[in-house]
């Protein structure tokens, strides 16, 4: 049987994202949609309709009002269905990347299916409606913006998946996590702006870039500068430029059991110096954490 998993996100406003998750939860996790149809028969969900085992499905449905992240793997008819539901709810899907799975080993070990309060947690309140408006990057044009001497590249994810991999002639931001990346643009940013006009942003499927863009358009530091993303992140990048114009270097970190993946979206193991990046990482960046204990998350410098 062949296995696909598949990534896609969207940046939309869900009113009833706990509904999703019971609907979602009732057709596609064998557990709870037994005990909801033992105890109510009249209920209006249906299980699954592709006749394949839901217990294939593995992987992670993060719903939330701000929009939805999925990161999912198995039989592509039970992908297609999900994809469908949420298609029907008039969810405008993003960053689709579709992997062939080279074995049966999925890379997750089961499903969940959660809401959470931000899809992307960056704990600074934004108007997300606005991200549709912001320039999404397509990978294709990617090369000539990063290339461009007026244009500062910047890595909107960690100092471990950075120094894993990353753009040639990106910034890295030295944080720990998300969360960390407004103290970047209040303490640092100013730093590396002399000369440029354009600020690129990447991260792993494009998701932390509508937030990220989207506070560096507003944040008074940036927001005469022209803030662009790449559309599909990392993973749209790789999928899309052939090996030999690529300008990753470096291993992509993915958040499932792979770990990292090469430019070929092949797997490759996390190397016992790999994993003293993370000691290293903690204390390099406890300024960082001592900082976020006194900072005001609650509005954008203007």
């Amino acid at each position: 049987m062949v296995f696909e998993l598949r990534n896609y996100y969207a940046i939309t406003p869900l009113k009833r994202p706990y509904v999703l998750e019971s609907e979602l939860k009732k057709r596609y996790t064998p557990q709870y949609a037994n005990n909801t149809y033992s105890n109510n028969k009249t209920t209006s969900s249906s299980p699954s309709s592709s006749h394949l085992p839901t217990q294939q499905l593995k992987g992670t449905i993060l719903l939330s009002s701000e929009g939805i992240n999925v990161a999912i793997c198995g039989a592509p008819p039970l992908l297609d269905e999900i994809e469908s539901f949420f298609v029907k709810q008039a969810i405008p899907l993003r960053g689709h990347i579709t992997t062939q799975l080279r074995n049966e080993i999925l890379p997750f070990k089961k499903l969940k299916i959660k809401t959470t309060q931000e899809v992307v947690a960056l704990k600074v309140p934004l108007d997300l409606s606005r991200c549709a408006s912001l320039p999404h990057v397509a990978p294709q044009d990617w090369n000539q913006l990063i290339t461009d001497p007026r244009t500062l590249v910047i890595d909107s994810r960690n100092n471990y998946e950075y120094v894993l991999g990353h753009f040639k002639g990106a910034i890295n931001p030295l944080t720990s996590s998300f969360r960390e990346f407004p103290l970047f643009v209040d303490h640092m940013l100013d730093t590396y702006l002399e000369g440029k006009t354009n600020i690129a942003l990447y991260c792993t499927g494009g998701i932390r870039c509508e937030k990220s863009s989207l506070f560096l358009a507003l944040h008074k530091k940036s927001r005469t500068r022209d803030i662009y993303q790449l559309d599909g992140g990392i993973l749209a990048y790789l999928n899309t430029i052939p090996t030999r114009q690529s300008l990753w270097q470096g291993l992509c970190f993915v958040f499932d059991d792979r770990a990292t993946i090469d430019s070929q979206f092949i797997q490759r193991p996390i190397t016992m110096q790999d994993q003293a990046l993370q000691g290293y990482q903690a204390k390099k960046l406890s300024r960082y954490t001592i900082q976020s204990q006194h900072y005001h998350y609650g509005h954008i410098h203007h």
